[in-house]
């Protein structure tokens, strides 16, 4: 990996999600009015992106918001289970930047192209702002339903977002979006269940009820 492609991944992993960053700078109108057009998988808005040198920051900014649903949707189906938690925090985390690093490695290194690294991470960034619907995963019923919804208009929304960053052409493009988006979805789930199960793991044993 280039030196400038070294530095930008690692810009977006000082810019994910931590408790004690702060927004500092940042157009939160501009962000939420750009999460809601991802959202409604109007495609125009990632050639702006490609273009704003700030949308990396930004989009780290959605990923923090992302988990956060994430976080919340969790807490409310399962309760304050720590290792829960914690998946759901590193699944949206890894799921982007796994996702963003197999389409670019794919397209720069398979198909030689002109795909930029930083350019992917900030539109594949706000590709994510769909699985903020998970928040209502806990509706009766309708929770999981969303909760599926979510990732696809998130597929869906990061196939738009390599259309215009990846330069690949319209079947490797759809090759590859299917391709990373499930590496990026299972690496991630793999990762929530090993949290999960960790901290069952390491939780300590209920206390022995004595008999009546």
């Amino acid at each position: 990996m280039e030196t400038s492609e070294a530095e930008d991944l690692g810009t977006a992993i000082g810019q994910a999600p931590s408790a004690v960053s702060r927004p500092r700078g940042i157009d939160w109108w501009l962000v939420l009015r750009r999460m809601g057009r991802v959202t409604r998988l109007d495609h125009a808005v990632y050639p702006d992106l490609a273009q704003d040198p700030a949308a990396l920051r930004q989009a780290a900014w959605v990923i923090r918001i992302v988990t956060v649903a994430a976080a919340i949707g969790t807490v409310l189906v399962a309760g304050w289970e720590a290792g829960a938690l914690l998946g759901a925090v590193l699944g949206a985390v890894l799921h982007w930047l796994i996702w963003t690093g197999v389409t670019y490695l794919i397209a720069s290194r398979l198909f030689h192209t002109s795909a930029s690294l930083r350019g992917l991470l900030a539109t594949m960034g706000y590709a994510q702002a769909p699985h903020a619907i998970a928040i209502l995963a806990f509706i009766p019923f309708a929770g999981p339903a969303l909760v599926v919804l979510s990732r696809l208009l998130m597929f869906v929304a990061g196939h738009q977002a390599m259309e215009q960053t990846a330069d690949l052409g319209s079947r490797r493009n759809a090759a590859t979006a299917i391709l990373a988006f499930v590496i990026g979805l299972a690496v991630s789930a793999l990762v929530g269940s090993l949290a999960r199960r960790h901290r069952r793991v390491g939780s300590p044993a209920p206390p022995l009820r004595s008999s009546p």
